[in-house]
């Protein structure tokens, strides 16, 4: 996705809020916060945190271990963008405790990284990969994009080969172009392929065409037969990929991050601009604006913030369509016994809804032993209208 983002100078007042509310423990946001992981995973901050200085996200880390009293060996993922980072800082954050990184290349295509703006070229792509792997990060995911402009499926499989040539690439995170409102993107293309009236000129990095519908079908599916049927990914979740573990038999790579998110977990914190926490059964989201997170922060995280979803007064349906909709995005799918928690008839309902989608030559889901599963690849591609289905009680 190409959304539109708080964009924030290092000097920027929501930055300063952000490093003083780490220099003591993290506010609970509700009251003491139990995980049901005994390692549980940390991952922040995010856009660009590779901008930060070692020290300063020494402070944040040290604040949340300090808070919740996190395991040495959790999964500690730092996002971090070519051109942001040198080998030295990759060190220092490995020292400070960073065992994953997610990278943000998008594509190793040098024409359609102009393209898109971004402000990292080809040689940075191969310089922060090669940095990561002289700093000993075990762990390192890349993001990959799909429908970009200029794009074509043979660029898409050439930019996956590229980077499952590094060896310390353990997992992929791939994302499809969505233009939202508001954004350059959506100014230069009124449709596939059409820059919108008197907003591009010739020579603007976007201007090129995008795929239509069928090239970015083509594309999601040259992303799974590649990553998964060439180099044995497991793709457990719509937009992820794990690579193997070196003789560790069925065990993968996976982002233990991303599986707290889909696989029904009891919760999250989460700190910082426009962040999203899931905190005993209540989903709270922070100021989203730079102005009102800096205040925010400087009354003491007062006042305490209302819920935009609780699972105590939440309706059946509501709490299910919550479930269907994470859990479909993931390999394993829904657990049979997770619908027995409802009310038979609207279990039954959900059963019914999906039998269209597992019978026919190409069904969108399996039905195993104990789980509701999407059929992958084709449930994952079609995973908005199978969700949508199964949500109409």
């Amino acid at each position: 996705m190409y959304p539109p983002h708080n964009l924030v100078p290092l000097s920027s007042p929501c930055l300063r809020a952000f490093t003083r509310s780490s220099r003591s423990p993290f506010p609970p946001t509700h009251g003491p916060f139990t995980h049901t992981h005994a390692r549980p995973p940390t991952h922040g901050p995010g856009g660009t945190p590779s901008l930060l200085s070692p020290g300063m996200l020494e402070r944040i880390l040290t604040a949340l271990g300090t808070a919740h009293r996190l395991d040495p060996q959790c999964e500690v993922t730092c996002e971090m963008d070519p051109g942001t980072f040198d080998l030295a800082k990759a060190r220092a954050f490995k020292q400070i405790g960073v065992n994953r990184t997610s990278v943000g290349i998008q594509t190793f295509d040098a024409d359609i990284l102009k393209r898109l703006g971004r402000s990292h070229g080809r040689g940075d792509i191969d310089r922060a990969l090669e940095d990561l792997a002289l700093a000993g990060i075990p762990d390192n995911s890349v993001d990959l994009m799909s429908g970009l402009p200029g794009q074509t499926v043979a660029t898409l499989e050439d930019s996956i080969h590229q980077a499952m040539a590094w060896e310390h690439v353990t997992h992929v995170s791939t994302y499809d172009l969505m233009l939202e409102p508001g954004t350059r993107f959506t100014k230069l293309y009124a449709q596939p392929g059409e820059a919108s009236p008197g907003t591009a000129a010739p020579g603007d990095p976007g201007v090129a065409p995008l795929p239509d519908d069928d090239e970015a079908a083509d594309m999601m599916e040259c992303l799974h037969s590649t990553l998964a049927g060439v180099y044995g990914m497991s793709h457990y979740e719509v937009s992820n990929f794990a690579r193997p573990k070196p003789g560790a038999g069925s065990r993968y790579s996976y982002c233990r991050h991303n599986l707290n998110y889909w696989n029904g977990s009891t919760g999250w914190l989460a700190y910082g601009m426009a962040s999203t926490a899931f905190h005993n059964g209540q989903r709270v989201r922070r100021p989203p604006t730079m102005g009102r997170y800096a205040a925010w922060v400087e009354r003491g995280c007062a006042p305490r913030l209302a819920p935009e979803y609780d699972h105590a007064t939440a309706s059946h349906e509501d709490r299910l369509t919550e479930r269907l909709i994470t859990a479909m995005r993931t390999a394993q799918g829904l657990p049979l016994a997770c619908l027995d928690t409802f009310p038979p008839a609207l279990r039954d309902k959900v059963m019914a809804n999906a039998q269209r989608h597992l019978s026919g030559a190409s069904p969108t889901l399996r039905a195993a032993p104990t789980h509701l599963q999407p059929a992958v690849p084709r449930g994952y591609m079609l995973s908005n209208t199978l969700i949508s289905d199964l949500i109409q009680f």
